[in-house]
């Protein structure tokens, strides 16, 4: 007998992996925690088509202490990324991106970096795909634990930012799951989007990690 949603009651979906079980019926999301089902906010990016394969990822929206990174726009700032500064994104909220499946931490360090860049470029809609979903194998909180190394990964300005890592703090205001859509290139999946891509070989190992 299948695991039932919370929410509608219909049967909810997950390979045996999965750390988080999704509803085709209701469009919702949960994940196991202290012996409930806990909801997880869901978004996608619509593919170009039914073969579209999609890839979960965990965005998660910050404030902090220790740094001013309270915007989008004092992040690219303080990065110094190659970025013009829009008006907009001085109120929009800063938020990190991290895959929510496991893989290799090189791999992992570089999609989280490229997504938190660009995050810009994504036009959501609330949802989820209907198929081809990869399962979710990442829990948030270790998304979470790894913001401070994504941050120092993304800084062009080491000699400025380093220093003050130690005293960085940030603090998760909201997180949930965005699935984005990838193209099946033979031995890579690619985002058309960015040209993000992460190589197929590499995706199945992270299962086994």
């Amino acid at each position: 007998m299948g695991t039932l949603c919370p929410q509608c009651g219909w049967n909810l979906d997950g390979e045996r992996d999965s750390i988080v079980l999704t509803c085709r019926n209701c469009d919702s999301a949960w994940e196991a925690s202290k012996g409930e089902f806990v909801p997880e906010k869901l978004a996608m990016v619509p593919g170009e088509d039914v073969n579209t394969l999609y890839l979960p990822f965990w965005r998660l929206r910050v404030s902090s202490t220790g740094i001013p990174i309270n915007s989008y726009a004092d992040f690219i700032r303080i990065t110094n990324q190659p970025k013009v500064v829009q008006k907009e994104w001085e109120t929009d909220d800063m938020s990190f991106w991290s895959p929510a499946f496991k893989i290799r931490p090189q791999i992992f360090l570089r999609v989280s970096c490229q997504l938190t860049i660009s995050q810009k470029d994504f036009k959501m809609k609330a949802g989820l795909p209907k198929q081809n979903l990869h399962p979710i194998t990442m829990p948030q909180s270790e998304a979470v634990q790894s913001l401070k190394l994504i941050f120092a990964g993304l800084s062009l300005t080491k000699r400025r930012t380093f220093p003050m890592l130690p005293d960085v703090e940030f603090t998760v205001k909201d997180a949930g799951l965005v699935y984005l859509p990838f193209t099946d290139k033979g031995h890579d999946l690619v985002q058309p989007k960015m040209g993000l891509s992460i190589n197929k070989n590499a995706l199945h190992f992270g299962r086994h990690l």
